[in-house]
């Protein structure tokens, strides 16, 4: 899950991702480096959370989290 919150010209992200129980917690930091790196590439992003959360086996596209088309 993404969530980018507007505060003035400033925006704020959170996101929510699902890992692999087998990663290393060196792993995942280095993922999760990445990604807030990419991110803050973008103009206007000040703020960036990452959370992680152990991979459950479920699709969330399965559960209807998008609007059909």
């Amino acid at each position: 899950m993404l969530y980018a919150m507007k505060e003035g010209e400033d925006y704020h992200i959170e996101v929510k991702l699902e890992i692999q129980s087998s990663l290393t917690v060196r792993e995942a930091t280095q993922i999760k480096n990445r990604i807030e790196e990419k991110i803050q590439e973008i103009e206007g992003v000040t703020d960036v959370i990452i959370e992680f959360e152990k991979d459950d086996g479920v699709d969330q596209l399965d559960k209807g989290a998008l609007p059909k088309a």
